[in-house]
């Protein structure tokens, strides 16, 4: 198997759960994954149901892949900051921000309107930076509300009273509803069959970040890697989603599918479009049906539980 684990046994409280946790030195020695194994096209899929727990029941349909994702990864990054009340106020108003960071609103919107070829009809954008006319409807609208607010408050006049206007609540709203319909990318899928020694990863298109998912035989395992910025590029973070042993026989075979967000910053693992991890690299943060192992260094502020923030990191209602 390409990740030894070693060390005590498991808490009698997950039952599903027989694989070990990995030891702190495992995962500082992690960097040689990406050399051993560059290019991964396999991977395990299967319900997952067990009578000890109960799992997702929302799919998730993403749908195919944009012509530009790097300026539709751009596109989501800007509007975020829209809808972003606490970004608003401290960076765009107050001012507070990194002198080596080009961060305002009068750069949000040049972005917005001349440089990520969306306006003025993002209809025209799909396929090439939207993937479809929800996403279109929804960013036409987040248009029609922005261009509203300049003309109340022309010359970009973003301050403390005119954020608190009737306008400005109209972008924000329309800000949150663009995200909230923007589909996240399949990058990477198969179908297969659990216990039988296999891995995929997924990279992130826009960042120096990829997910694992590895099948060894026994267990199955998401890992999140590293590259960007890192002298020794590995596995950050790992989080155990079954034991091959407590999945049913009829239940072994499955589709998985490893997906992104538009942002390249949160990735997904599902099996027969079931959500059952996902890692927020932007928080540093995990989430798994087992809580287990226990996330090391960088990761150790939160643990791996599950809460249905998992699912509105990719606009999903949970469960």
């Amino acid at each position: 198997m390409k990740f030894q684990v070693t060390a005590a046994t498991i808490p009698p409280q997950t039952p599903i759960l027989t694989r070990k946790p990995l030891s702190p030195g495992e995962f500082a020695g992690a960097g040689e994954y990406s050399a051993a194994a560059p290019h991964l096209t396999n991977l395990i899929p299967h319900q997952l149901r067990s009578p000890e727990r109960r799992y997702c029941e929302v799919p998730v349909i993403a749908a195919g892949h944009v012509k530009f994702p790097e300026m539709r990864g751009s596109l989501v990054l800007y509007i975020r900051d829209f809808a972003d009340p606490e970004h608003v106020r401290r960076v765009w108003v107050e001012g507070h921000i990194d002198p080596n960071v080009v961060d305002s609103f009068d750069n949000a919107c040049d972005e917005l309107y001349d440089s990520l070829g969306v306006y003025p009809d993002p209809r025209e954008s799909v396929g090439y930076q939207l993937k479809d006319a929800e996403e279109a409807s929804a960013l036409k609208l987040f248009f029609d509300r922005l261009d509203h607010f300049s003309v109340r408050y022309p010359g970009n006049a973003v301050n403390q009273l005119s954020t608190q206007s009737h306008e400005w609540k109209g972008v924000q709203a329309a800000a949150e509803g663009f995200l909230a319909v923007v589909k996240p990318d399949v990058v990477a899928s198969a179908e297969t069959r659990a216990g039988v020694a296999k891995t995929l990863e997924a990279p992130s298109r826009l960042r120096g970040y990829s997910v694992v998912f590895e099948d060894d035989g026994d267990t199955g395992y998401f890992y999140a890697l590293i590259s960007e910025k890192r002298a020794d590029p590995g596995i950050v973070d790992a989080m155990l989603i079954y034991n091959v042993a407590s999945v049913p026989a009829a239940e072994h075979l499955g589709h998985v599918q490893l997906i992104w967000s538009a942002d390249g910053l949160k990735a997904a693992l599902l099996i027969n479009e079931h959500m059952h991890g996902v890692f927020d690299f932007e928080m540093r943060r995990g989430y798994c049906r087992t809580n287990f192992p226990p996330p090391k260094g960088e990761w150790a502020r939160f643990d791996h539980s599950w809460n249905d923030a998992g699912f509105r990191l990719f606009g999903i209602a949970g469960k």
